[in-house]
């Protein structure tokens, strides 16, 4: 029976999709091994998502993690969620399957995955989970490269929560922390901005611009 799956996923990758679909049919009453029915469950994913039957991929590639103990697998998978999340600006499923990409995913990939957790979260306006996520993670050692990155990011959240008191206050420190970074010249952009578009004032705002 293994080399019926298999003959389906060729008919899958050569668009032969009533083919795929056909000989799925006729395994519906097998019973699969632990491995078959991680390959099954990813066939019908990835036909449905040809299909675009959306909601019917993302439940096939979810019960096909639940198939693999594979970290690599795992990651391949629910990075394949994401980008189709993403396509569908789903942004539940986006944040839900980042979080679960920073357990599986190797130490090079978690810091952009975080980037992108916060970045999605602030879509969500999903302020406080943000905020306390950012505090655990710069206290923790493989976050370091990133530090400005994420000290950035708590100031972006007090912009966007419009509490422009905070977010001044924050940049400030920032400017003054750090030099001719690229997260510094962002942090003069952004204190530019709220000078001209909340305190009304060109000339200040005028020179951090300038600065930026």
């Amino acid at each position: 029976m293994e080399s019926k799956i298999w003959l389906s996923y060729v008919y899958l990758k050569m668009n032969r999709l009533a083919k795929c679909k056909d000989i799925l049919s006729q395994l519906s009453n097998y019973s699969p091994s632990y491995n078959e029915s991680f390959l099954l469950n990813k066939i019908e994913a990835e036909l449905n998502l040809e299909m675009k039957n959306i909601n019917e991929a993302y439940l096939y590639y979810e019960k096909a993690l639940e198939y693999t103990n594979n970290n690599s697998t795992k990651t391949s998978i629910l990075n394949n969620l994401f980008i189709i999340a993403e396509k569908n600006y789903d942004l539940d499923k986006i944040i839900y399957y980042l979080s679960e990409l920073e357990i599986y995913a190797p130490d090079n990939m978690k810091k952009d995955i975080m980037i992108d957790w916060v970045r999605y979260n602030r879509k969500a306006g999903n302020y406080n989970a943000i905020l306390t996520k950012i505090d655990m993670l710069l206290s923790a050692s493989e976050y370091q490269s990133i530090y400005m990155k994420l000290e950035l990011e708590k100031a972006k959240v007090y912009l966007d929560k419009q509490d422009f008191v905070s977010a001044k206050l924050f940049l400030s420190e920032f400017t003054q922390l750090y030099q001719r970074k690229n997260e510094t010249a962002e942090a003069y952009y952004h204190l530019g901005y709220i000078s001209l578009m909340e305190d009304f004032n060109l000339d200040l705002s005028k020179e951090y611009f300038e600065k930026s």
